[in-house]
């Protein structure tokens, strides 16, 4: 049985019932869901984070390869459901909850089908967490926002944040039928692999302080931001720029001599 087909069972024997509020749209391409562990390079040593485990199919391919799987699931019929797959004693530990609000830690790689209204504060969370691996499917037009070039409409704080933190790939373009209910936006599939040099906490702080300022300005130049912040700090680089122009090193820059005055590096 198609996992589509089980989606529709499921409905029709009145155990689930889809919400557009939680934006619920499940992933039935088992091809896909596979391909997703792949992408997330999982093994048996790996603890892993889904966000949005819904029905439990790729919870299941994901616990197949991992050490262990924190599977969040913020409805509470599908978290009974999932626990009634996922019983004590395997390696899924089902959290019922709001991951917004839900404290996670210890798990390395995120693999996920998130629900897509939550992803600006989803991914500000998992940039504060610092997973070494995060494969998403997301909508297309969100995702952009991840990976802007400056002065492009789609270009602002998320992508300074993540671009500091992360590299971002497109993997996949996706059709709107890989979903049941199918969804009526463009998806797509998406890696990103932790920097090297990824920001420590205290400077990943002071970046958010600087670009949330910054970017309430964003067609100002950086010179009438700056003045606020930081008036007599000498800085390298072009102050005429406007800040939806400057690129992520730039905010970088003042946020390090931010903490320079406060004597915190």
């Amino acid at each position: 049985m198609s996992l589509r087909d089980v989606v529709r069972n499921l409905i029709r024997a009145g155990v689930l019932t889809p919400k557009k509020l939680l934006g619920q749209h499940f992933m039935v391409d088992e091809r896909i869901l596979s391909r997703m562990v792949d992408y997330a390079y999982v093994s048996g040593d790996d603890v892993v984070l889904e966000v949005g485990a819904g029905l439990g199919f790729l919870t299941r391919l994901l616990a197949e390869r991992a050490k262990l799987v924190y599977a969040v699931e913020l409805d509470r019929g599908l978290a009974e459901y999932l626990r009634s797959r996922f019983p004590e004693g395997s390696n899924v530990r089902v959290l019922e909850g709001d991951f917004l609000r839900l404290r996670v830690e210890g798990f390395d790689k995120v693999v996920s089908n998130p629900p897509y209204a939550i992803s600006t504060p989803m991914m500000l969370k998992l940039i504060e967490l610092s997973p070494r691996v995060v494969v998403l499917t997301l909508q297309d037009e969100f995702s952009r926002k991840l990976y802007a070039k400056p002065g492009s409409p789609s270009y602002g704080r998320l992508t300074v944040l993540t671009a500091l933190n992360y590299r971002v790939e497109v993997l996949e373009r996706l059709s709107p039928s890989v979903f049941y209910p199918e969804s009526r936006v463009r998806s797509v599939l998406i890696r990103l692999i932790r920097r090297s040099d990824a920001l420590e906490p205290r400077r990943l702080e002071a970046l958010r302080l600087v670009v949330d300022q910054a970017f309430s300005l964003r067609n100002k130049t950086l010179r009438n931001f700056v003045r606020r912040v930081l008036p007599d700090a000498p800085l390298r680089c072009d102050l005429g720029v406007r800040v939806y122009r400057a690129p992520p090193e730039v905010f970088l820059e003042i946020a390090d001599a931010i903490l320079r005055g406060r004597g915190d590096v």
